[in-house]
């Protein structure tokens, strides 16, 4: 069977179409259920890392003296709430680390979730895969829920242990 050009060009169109909004809807609310999320997104156009710089000095051009293992949520999607702290937690619901909200000079909307406890990004990841046996974690922001696929890989970023898987 033949396919005339015209049509062969619309079918393109249509199939190009479904892609991109695949893609938007990658900030939008995801399917599913994770105990304590009223809504569940994807990262959008947040960008989360598995590590933070620590600076030889407070000022930002000094330079970056070591990686310090802490997942952080770079907030750049309008309507994700600024609250003091978010919660990371498996996919089960159940809590592994509290998130402290930090300023970002890199990120749209001013702010980030940095987690500094629960023992480092390696043992989150530890822990998310023994009580919900899945790498995949959750910042719970207010009832809000942002999909983070693998704790120890970075989405977004190249930055820092960006090229390293922490598990």
């Amino acid at each position: 069977m033949r396919l005339s050009l015209p049509v062969l060009f619309s079918f393109l169109v249509a199939l190009t179409s479904l892609v991109t909004l695949d893609a938007h809807a990658a900030g939008r609310a995801l399917r599913g259920t994770v105990s304590g999320c009223s809504t569940i997104r994807g990262l959008g156009a947040d960008i989360y890392k598995n590590s933070k710089p620590v600076r030889a000095c407070s000022a930002i051009n000094c330079p970056i003296a070591y990686f310090e293992r802490s997942p952080s949520l770079l907030v750049n999607t309008r309507g994700t709430p600024r609250v003091f702290a978010a919660t990371l937690i498996d996919a089960k619901g159940g809590t592994l680390a509290t998130c402290g909200q930090k300023a970002c000079r890199d990120c749209s909307q001013g702010f980030r979730y940095v987690c500094q406890n629960g023992g480092g990004t390696n043992a989150i990841a530890g822990n998310a895969k023994k009580r919900a046996g899945s790498y995949k974690v959750y910042y719970k922001v207010g009832s809000q829920c942002v999909e983070i696929p693998d704790v120890g890989k970075c989405k977004g970023s190249v930055k820092g242990l960006c090229n390293q898987l922490l598990h």
